[in-house]
Order: structure tokens, then C-alpha cells, then sequence
């Protein structure tokens, strides 16, 4: 937190590509952050990017490197509870990414 933010270029995308969405995904299922906290997330792991951010409320990861320009409020568990708790949450997760990737696959076969 008390690093200088990187000096490199600022890369701004509009493209949603199918990977992107994927990595989307998978943090949502493993963290608890809002959905537009894991494009942010999902961009910055595609791209092996620095998450900058003033919102306290994005919490780091560790998988990812952070700058903030206003420190993260305190939080105890960045994983949701029921990731690792509750089996039948997680099954139906894993089924619901399942069918998202088989649609995937067919709007990519046309």
C-alpha cells in the first residue's frame, strides 16, 4: 500500500471475449465481490495487469497484485463461507458454469 503505482501504460478494452467471461466466472464463484469487481479481476488476471482501485470495499486477492489509493476496509474471509463448506452449493455451481460453457461452445460452433 505505500509502493509508487507502476509506471505503464493505461490499456482501456472493450472487448468481452469468451476467456474473459470464463476468468469472470471463476472469481465469482470463488470470491465474494460484486460482479463488476470480478471483470475488473478477470482483466487484470488475463492481462497480468495491476488492479487499481479506490473502492475499499475490493478487497486484495492474492492470486493478484493491487494498488489502492485509499487503504481496503478490514474484512476477515475473502472466500465465500459455502465454497468449502456445503458440497451441494458448490455442485450446482460447478453444473451452472457446465451448461454456461456447452452454450459457449454452440454460439462458437456457429
Amino acid at each position: 500500500m505505500g509502493r509508487k503505482l507502476p509506471r505503464r501504460s493505461l490499456e482501456i478494452t472493450n472487448d468481452v471475449s469468451i476467456p474473459l467471461i470464463r476468468e469472470a466466472g471463476r472469481f465469482k464463484i470463488t470470491y465474494d465481490m460484486s460482479l463488476a469487481d470480478t471483470f475488473v479481476c478477470a482483466a487484470a488476471s488475463l492481462l497480468s495487469a495491476t488492479v487499481v482501485t479506490a473502492d475499499g470495499e475490493m478487497l486484495p486477492i492474492d492470486e493478484l497484485d493491487f494498488f489502492y489509493f485509499r487503504p481496503p476496509k478490514e474484512k476477515k474471509n475473502k472466500l465465500k463461507p459455502d465454497v468449502q463448506t456445503i458440497s451441494a452449493e458448490r455442485d450446482q455451481a460447478i453444473q451452472a458454469l457446465a451448461e454456461a460453457n456447452r452454450r459457449i461452445a454452440l454460439l462458437e460452433a456457429r
